[in-house]
C-alpha cells in the first residue's frame, strides 16, 4: 500500500484532472438537475437501446480503465516480488491474499470518493440541486462494488495467467454482456437483473426494468464473495505463480 501511494504525485494529478474533465462531460451529454443525476449518468449510464453507440460505452468504461491501468496487476506484482516467501515458506497464503484484496477495495473506495467530492464541487459551482440521501449512498455502493468486482476478477486471474490477459478477458466479457442485454431488452427485460453489467448501470433504476439499488448490491456482493472463494481455493493449491 505504502509503495503505491509514495512517489505517485504525478499519477494523483492525472487522476484528478481526469475526474474533473470526466464529470464536466456528463453535464454536456445529459439533462442534469441534481448531483444524483450527475453521478448516475456520468458513471452508470450506457444506452442499452442503442448499444452500437460506441462513445456511450467508452465513456462508461473510462473510470474502469483508469483503475485497470493502476490496479490491474496489483496482486500479480506483489506475488512475483515475494513469490519465494509466499509459495514455499508460509502457511498463511489465504491471509496474504485477503490482505491484498482488502487493499484493492480501500484504494477503489478512495478513487470513487474523490470522484463524488468533485461531483459535489462541480454541482455547487454550476448551481445543481445538492442531493445527498440514502439513494446517493446506494448508488455509490453499487459503483464501488462493480468496479471492485472487475478489478478483483482481473487480479484473481493473475493467479493462473498474466494479468494483462485478465484485462482483455474482462473487457470482452463486459462488451458481450452489454450486447446480450440489448437483445434481452427487446425480448424479456426480466432477465436483465441477472446480468452483472446491467447491475452497474444505475441510470436504469427509473426505467421499470426491475433493477434497483437493493437487489443490485446484494447480487454484486454475492458475485464478489464467489470470486474471492474461488481465488482462495486456487491460490492455496498453487506452488508457483502461473
Amino acid at each position: 500500500m505504502k509503495e503505491l501511494i509514495k512517489g505517485n504525485k504525478v499519477s494523483l494529478i492525472i487522476v484528478l484532472l481526469f475526474s474533473i474533465i470526466f464529470n464536466f462531460l456528463g453535464l454536456f451529454f445529459h439533462h442534469i438537475n441534481t448531483t444524483n443525476d450527475l453521478i448516475s449518468f456520468t458513471y452508470g449510464y450506457v444506452d442499452l437501446w442503442h448499444v452500437n453507440n460506441v462513445f456511450s460505452i467508452i465513456r462508461w468504461l473510462l473510470p474502469q480503465l483508469i483503475l485497470l491501468v493502476y490496479l490491474g496487476n496489483y496482486i500479480e506484482v506483489r506475488l512475483l516480488k515475494n513469490a519465494t516467501l509466499i509459495f514455499t515458506r508460509t502457511n498463511k497464503k489465504m491471509k496474504i491474499l485477503l490482505q491484498f484484496i482488502l487493499q484493492l477495495l480501500f484504494i477503489i473506495c478512495c478513487f470513487y470518493l474523490l470522484q463524488f467530492m468533485i461531483v459535489i464541487i462541480i454541482g455547487a459551482i454550476l448551481g445543481l440541486e445538492l442531493v445527498l440521501n440514502i439513494e446517493t449512498m446506494f448508488i455509490i455502493m453499487r459503483l464501488i462494488l462493480y468496479s471492485f468486482l472487475i478489478i478483483l476478477t482481473v487480479n484473481s486471474s493473475s493467479i493462473l495467467f498474466k494479468s494483462i490477459y485478465g484485462v482483455y478477458l474482462v473487457l470482452i466479457i463486459q462488451l458481450a454482456m452489454l450486447y446480450i442485454s440489448n437483445l434481452i431488452l427487446n425480448w424479456n427485460s426480466y432477465f436483465l437483473v441477472y446480468i452483472p453489467t446491467t447491475n452497474a448501470l444505475v441510470s436504469l433504476n427509473d426505467n421499470g426494468l426491475g433493477i434497483n439499488n437493493d437487489s443490485s448490491i446484494v447480487y454484486l456482493l454475492i458475485l464478489i464473495f464467489i470470486v474471492i472463494i474461488i481465488s482462495i481455493n486456487i491460490f492455496n493449491k498453487k506452488e508457483v505463480l502461473y
